[in-house]
C-alpha cells in the first residue's frame, strides 16, 4: 500500500518545515496566506450565498427546501477556519511582538469593523427599519439596536443579534470568540488539550442548549429560540474544532507518521459529503452543525495535506480573500439585484424559461456580490487593515518600534 509522509506533503510547496517558515514570515512581514484556507473560505462563502438567493426557488419549488439549508453550514467552516488560522497568528506573533494580547485586538478590530459599519447604512437602506422576522415582536429598528450593532453587543441581546445586517449574528459570535482566544491559547497547547476541548464542549453545549431553549427570557419564544441556537456557548464547540485541526497538523508536521495515499486522496471528499449531508439528519440544528464541523474538519485536514485542484483553485481562493466582504454585502446585493431581474420579467411579460429565471434569482446575487466585494475588500478592508497595523507600531505593541506599517496580509 502507497503511503507517503506526512511532513513531506505538509512541506513540499514551502521547502522547508511550515511551522518555522511562519515563524521567519512573522518577524519580517507577518504570517503568509494559505491558499487551502482562502479556497475554502470561498467555498464557505459560496454555500451562504447560495442559501440565502435560493429562497425565491424554493417558494416554487418546496422539495429544494432541505438541499439548500445545508448551504448554511457554510457559517461553521467559517467558524472552523477562523480559529484555525487565529491560531497559526498567534502561533507566529507571541514569539516576536512586545504585547500580543493588546496587538491581537487591535488587530482584529481594524480588520471587521470598518466594512461592518459601512454594511449597517446599507442593510438599512435596502431593507428599512420596519418589521421583519428577526425583530421578533419588536415593530421596527430603533437607535438601540443600530448602535448595539454598530460596537459588537447584539450578540447579547436577543433583539439585535440579527436585526440589523443580515447574517450579522455570525460577527457578534466570532467577536466574542475572539475576546477567549487569548485565554484557550494560554491552556490548550497540544491536540490532546484540545480534543479534550472539543469533547467537553459537545457534552455541556447541547446541554446548555437545551435548558435555555425550555426557558424563553423573552415573549417571543421563535426569536428566543434562533438566539439561543446563534449564542457563542452554542458555536463554540466548531471553533473549538477550528482549534484541534490546527494543532492535530502541528503534530502531523513535527512527525514521521506514513499516511496511506489513498486516505489522503478520499479524505476531502468524504469529509465534503458528511457536512453537506447534514440537513437531512434527523437531528437538532445544534448536533447537525457540529456533525459538519467533524466533516469540515476533515475537508480542511485533507486539503492543508493535499490540496485538490477541483477544490483548491485561483478562482475560488480569490473569492475566499473577498469573502468578509461577500458575507457581509450580499444581502444588499441580493436585494437590488433581485429588484431588477423583477423588473425586468415584469416587462418582458415573464417570457423567460423557467430555468433561466430561476438560475437568475440564485447566481445574478453572487456574481454581483463577488464583483461588488472586490471594490469594498480594496478600499474598505485593505485600508483599516493598514490603520490597525500602523496603530500597531505606533504604540509599540509589537515590538517593533515606530514607523510606518506594511499592510498585514492576514486575516
Amino acid at each position: 500500500m502507497d503511503s507517503t509522509p506526512v511532513t513531506q506533503i505538509a512541506t513540499s510547496a514551502s521547502g522547508g518545515s511550515l511551522a518555522e517558515s511562519d515563524r521567519i514570515h512573522a518577524a519580517t512581514k507577518g504570517a503568509k496566506r494559505l491558499e487551502f484556507g482562502d479556497a475554502l473560505r470561498g467555498w464557505a462563502v459560496i454555500l451562504v450565498v447560495l442559501h440565502h438567493s435560493s429562497a425565491r426557488v424554493v417558494e416554487l419549488h418546496p422539495k429544494w427546501a432541505t438541499f439548500t439549508f445545508g448551504g448554511a453550514r457554510g457559517v461553521q467552516l467559517f467558524y472552523v477556519l477562523s480559529a484555525y488560522m487565529l491560531a497559526r497568528s498567534m502561533a507566529t506573533r507571541y514569539a516576536v511582538e512586545r504585547r500580543p494580547v493588546a496587538a491581537f485586538f487591535v488587530r482584529r478590530l481594524f480588520r471587521i469593523l470598518p466594512l461592518f459599519w459601512v454594511a449597517i447604512p446599507l442593510h438599512l437602506w435596502v431593507y428599512g427599519v420596519g418589521s421583519r422576522a428577526m425583530l421578533g415582536d419588536h415593530p421596527s429598528i430603533g437607535w438601540s439596536h443600530i448602535l448595539g450593532t454598530a460596537f459588537l453587543l447584539h450578540g447579547f441581546y436577543p433583539y439585535w443579534i440579527n436585526s440589523v445586517v443580515m447574517g450579522g449574528w455570525s460577527v457578534a459570535v466570532e467577536f466574542m470568540f475572539y475576546t477567549l482566544m487569548p485565554l484557550l491559547w494560554k491552556f490548550i497547547r497540544s491536540w490532546k488539550h484540545a480534543l479534550l476541548a472539543v469533547v467537553v464542549a459537545l457534552i455541556l453545549c447541547p446541554l446548555q442548549y437545551s435548558f435555555l431553549l425550555g426557558r424563553p427570557m423573552i415573549s417571543d419564544k421563535t426569536l428566543w429560540g434562533y438566539f439561543v441556537f446563534f449564542s457563542l456557548p452554542t458555536q463554540l464547540p466548531t471553533f473549538l474544532i477550528g482549534l484541534l485541526l490546527y494543532w492535530v497538523l502541528e503534530s502531523l508536521r513535527n512527525s514521521s507518521w506514513r499516511v496511506p495515499s489513498w486516505l489522503i486522496t478520499w479524505l476531502p471528499w468524504g469529509s465534503l459529503a458528511i457536512a453537506l449531508s447534514t440537513a437531512w439528519l434527523p437531528v437538532n440544528v445544534p448536533i447537525q452543525t457540529y456533525i459538519a464541523a467533524v466533516g469540515w474538519f476533515g475537508l480542511s485536514l485533507g486539503l492543508a495535506l493535499k490540496p485538490a485542484p477541483l477544490l483548491v483553485n485561483r478562482l475560488v481562493s480569490r473569492i475566499g480573500v473577498v469573502s468578509y466582504s461577500v458575507y457581509l454585502l450580499h444581502p444588499v446585493v441580493m436585494g437590488v439585484t433581485w429588484g431588477a431581474q423583477y423588473r425586468f420579467l415584469k416587462t418582458i411579460g415573464w417570457n423567460a424559461p423557467d430555468w433561466v429565471v430561476q438560475a437568475g434569482w440564485i447566481f445574478m446575487p453572487l456574481v454581483s456580490a463577488v464583483l461588488v466585494s472586490m471594490v469594498s475588500q480594496r478600499w474598505i478592508e485593505e485600508p483599516g487593515i493598514r490603520l490597525g497595523n500602523a496603530l500597531i507600531r505606533r504604540w509599540n505593541l509589537d515590538g517593533k518600534g515606530g514607523g510606518r506599517a506594511k499592510l498585514n496580509p492576514v486575516r
